[in-house]
């Protein structure tokens, strides 16, 4: 198996280092992965000020992309700061994971290549996500990609073969 020290590097976890790894037991195919905080100095996510007053810490369990046949889950201790700067408490900002996010940066990145192959169904049945999580990282690629059309010359919106159920 894997060692710690093996696992941290295949992570890419800025800001965090592995502390503590749960191997499954049993029928069970989820590698749990347990991060703490190296550094003390956070970043407000609002405005990107440095921070160096904690708020609050909840844990918040993320998926990342599968390793070997195991479902990833990282538990990672999510830091809300005091922004001397926006005057509230902000949560600090990662670069590997969004805002609000319960995938990695980098499983949304797999999630996309998939997508402009497979379905929503399919994609989120390959990597056992919800539905709505795979659509929903299918809409911000999708956002990210297509501009918003200019409505202001549209004058007329027709439809074709409109039928009822």
């Amino acid at each position: 198996m894997l060692d710690r020290k093996a696992l941290q590097a295949l992570g890419c976890w800025t800001g965090y280092r592995l502390e503590r790894v749960e191997w499954p037991q049993g029928d069970s195919r989820t590698l749990s992965l347990y991060l703490k905080p190296v550094s003390q100095i956070m970043y407000c996510e609002q405005c990107g000020a440095r921070c160096q007053q904690i708020h609050e810490t909840t844990v918040r369990r993320v998926r990342d992309l599968p390793l070997f046949e195991y479902r990833v889950v990282l538990h990672v201790p999510r830091r809300r700061v005091w922004c001397e700067r926006c005057g509230a408490a902000r949560l600090e900002k990662l670069d590997w994971l969004g805002r609000y996010q319960r995938v990695t940066e980098r499983f949304a990145k797999a999630c996309e290549k998939l997508l402009q192959a497979a379905s929503v169904q399919a994609v989120a049945a390959f990597y056992e996500l919800g539905w709505h999580t795979v659509k929903s990282i299918d809409k911000m690629r999708l956002r990210a990609r297509v501009a918003e059309p200019d409505w202001s010359t549209i004058r007329y919106l027709a439809m074709d073969e409109f039928r009822a159920p």
